[in-house]
């Protein structure tokens, strides 16, 4: 039995021998496949290694610019915006001054031809009592005249039938308003006169 146990005992220690070794094989073929890897794959690797810490670093740059352009550009558009606001305000301001002076301008106008209508007017008016005191006048005349005659004519004997002619001339006259008859009645008033005298 004691022979059994070491031949029990020496297998196990085989085995832990055993085992040993073969994790130092495994330790050891680990780094030989690392190895293996890094001869052949190795330069690619830091390869694209550095091809990726430049492409963030690219990203990065490019991400910096985007916002400095970014923040240009909406430093343009409020500046732009600024502009624009203050060109409509002077154009607003200028339509207005204009409209202004416009307005002010038919005012005066307006003024103006009213002033002259007023003129006209009172010149007219004027002129309109100057023919109406001159007509009161002409007939205040010829009425005086006519009643001079018409006296002289009672005192002295004149015919009667020249009268009668003379006074529907004269009458005829008055009603029409007519300027020329009137003036052969006063040749008719001058003979009749000198008749008299």
């Amino acid at each position: 039995m004691s022979d059994t146990k070491i031949t029990t005992n020496g297998v196990g220690a085989e085995s832990a021998v055993a085992s040993t070794a073969a994790s130092g094989i495994g330790i050891e073929s680990a780094d030989k496949v690392e190895r293996i890897r890094e001869l052949i794959f190795g330069a690619q690797m830091r390869e694209y290694g550095q091809k990726f810490e430049a492409a963030n670093r690219e990203i990065a740059r490019l991400s910096r610019e985007v916002e400095r352009l970014s923040g240009q550009l909406r430093d343009q558009e409020t500046a732009h915006k600024r502009q624009l606001r203050e060109e409509t305000e002077r154009l607003a301001a200028q339509l207005h001054e204009q409209a202004q002076r416009q307005t002010q301008h038919l005012q005066e106008l307006g003024t103006k031809q009213s002033q002259e209508l007023t003129t006209v007017d009172q010149k007219q008016t004027q002129q309109i009592r100057h023919l109406d005191q001159l007509l009161h006048t002409t007939e205040r005349d010829l009425s005086t005249q006519l009643r001079t005659l018409t006296e002289q004519l009672n005192q002295s004997k004149v015919d009667r039938t020249l009268l009668g002619e003379l006074l529907i001339h004269v009458g005829t006259s008055l009603r029409t308003n007519d300027a020329a008859p009137l003036s052969d009645e006063l040749d008719l008033l001058d003979q009749l006169e000198l008749e008299l005298r």
